[in-house]
């Protein structure tokens, strides 16, 4: 059957929803239409995008109070078996079925939420303080899950940090050892890292002119970065390089003048 098809009056019933904050357990007089048993829908609405929805419900006549358990898209689309099972087959057994889920979760240190506790206090209004001690406890258990978790990830991101900084000291000093002694210093990117998301990425020769206090400008320091490949060192001097395209003008001055900076 489609939802389409029910022709059940609508009721205002009291409905445990949540406000604004999507916290707080509110009561509602909201507009229900039967489905079956102890499912409800509300109202058909359309959004802004004019897209039709309807919220659920799990309405119980014996406590003249429900729960709101999830919404639907295009409800006149739906057939009463798709909504069905889309909401939790224990709010739909009736109110002995959710406290008895209640208290599962409970003795399992699972997850309890306010709406529970407030049809609680319509069924077992003795039980509800276990309750919110329950979820108070869920909650602080979760937080210092969360907590342990966060300072593993930052142990994590700070052994591949060290890792890392590690790697770019080592290529650094090759590149110095080089420079000093003579060989072939690729101008390969070397990277440092203050946190696994934050890297700063140089070609080699741009980074030793910054860290040596060699001025090369801007215009000279985008060739390096696109058209220089390796450089050639002898004596403590640029002997000959590779590159694409045209070559820099100004290429061995500048190379000349870190070179004896770092010497």
């Amino acid at each position: 059957m489609m939802i389409s098809e029910i022709q059940s009056p609508f009721h205002r019933k009291k409905i445990i929803a949540y406000a604004n904050d999507g916290c707080t357990a509110v009561t509602k007089q909201m507009l229900l239409q039967q489905i079956s048993g102890y499912l409800y829908k509300g109202k058909d609405k359309t959004d802004s995008y004019h897209q039709v929805h309807c919220r659920l419900y799990a309405f119980y006549p014996e406590l003249d109070i429900g729960l709101d358990v999830g919404g639907v898209m295009y409800p006149g689309e739906r057939t009463v078996e798709d909504v069905t099972a889309w909401v939790d087959p224990v709010a739909l057994r009736g109110p002995d079925a959710v406290i008895a889920e209640l208290d599962r979760a409970v003795a399992e240190e699972g997850r309890v939420v306010n709406a529970q506790i407030e049809l609680a206090r319509h069924i077992v209004p003795e039980k509800v303080e276990r309750y919110v001690q329950a979820r108070q406890h869920f909650l602080d258990l979760r937080a210092a899950q969360e907590e342990q978790a966060r300072q593993k990830r930052a142990e994590e991101h700070e052994i591949f940090c060290q890792a890392k900084n590690a790697e770019a000291q080592k290529q650094l000093e090759q590149a110095l050892g080089i420079i000093r002694n003579g060989g072939r210093l690729e101008n390969h990117f070397i990277a440092f890292y203050s946190s696994r998301y934050d890297c700063r990425s140089y070609r080699i020769i741009n980074y030793l002119a910054r860290k040596y206090g060699v001025n090369i400008p801007l215009k000279a320091q985008g060739w390096i970065n696109g058209k220089l490949i390796h450089v050639y060192v002898q004596d403590g001097h640029a002997e000959s390089i590779r590159h694409t395209g045209k070559i820099s003008k100004t290429i061995w001055e500048y190379l000349d003048q870190l070179f004896e900076a770092i010497r």
